[in-house]
């Protein structure tokens, strides 16, 4: 299948997300449910009609060329066994330069399993600017993402004094907002709290089709 823009549609929510491109689209299918695959409808660019995300889905399964996982890398002069397994599942990094930033594919709920996600970053994590709203203290503080994944969130303002444990935090993509559970935390070595862990989201799916569609 040739790569190409899509759209989808979620029922349950009446949520639509235009402007996935094609690799983008397959990444989100394989984190679906099967029963959350019947909650979605895709179109594709250049045809005339919606087509049910788990034929969309069977299709993408089959296809060859670009569609197909790398070879294994080669191993590495001189690293440990271990550092040979995280090479392995190394997917990418951003724009932050500190060794916390290293990336690994794993499991995305293991970092809500954590309190110490500052140490081991579980979740795929994307450069992606959106709204933030939270109260602290009683007052309300606005904020942005820097980087964003399915287990938690870099800020582009460090969060006021005070501002310590679990706290709802308000998520706005365009016309669409979210509310998500997420808990302070603060790296070992930083005098401020610039990270939240996200400890519940509500509708998950939704959430990771945000993610995908806005890199």
């Amino acid at each position: 299948m040739v790569d190409c823009f899509w759209s989808l549609y979620n029922s349950a929510e009446d949520t639509r997300i235009d402007g996935l491109r094609t690799l983008q689209v397959q990444a989100l299918l394989k984190c679906l449910s099967r029963a959350s695959l019947d909650e979605w409808m895709l179109w594709q660019e250049g045809t005339d009609f919606w087509r049910p995300a788990f034929e969309v889905h069977e299709e993408l399964q089959k296809s060859s060329g670009f569609f197909n996982a790398p070879p294994k890398p080669p191993p590495m002069a001189g690293s440990t066994k271990q550092q040979k397994a995280d090479a392995g599942k190394r997917l990418q990094y951003d724009s932050d330069p500190d060794a916390e930033s290293q990336i690994s594919l794993v499991n995305v709920d293991s970092a809500r399993e954590t309190n110490n996600a500052a140490d081991k970053r579980s979740s795929p994590r994307f450069i992606l600017r959106l709204r933030l709203q939270m109260v602290i203290g009683g007052k309300i503080h606005q904020n942005e993402s820097l980087n964003i994944s399915m287990g938690g969130i870099k800020l582009k303002s460090p969060l006021p004094e005070g501002a310590k444990g679990s706290l709802d935090v308000r998520i706005f993509n365009g016309d669409h907002e979210m509310t998500l559970r997420c808990r302070t935390l603060q790296a070992k070595g930083e005098e401020t709290c610039t990270r939240l862990l996200i400890e519940a989201v509500p509708k998950p799916d939704v959430f990771r089709a945000w993610i995908l569609a806005g890199t």
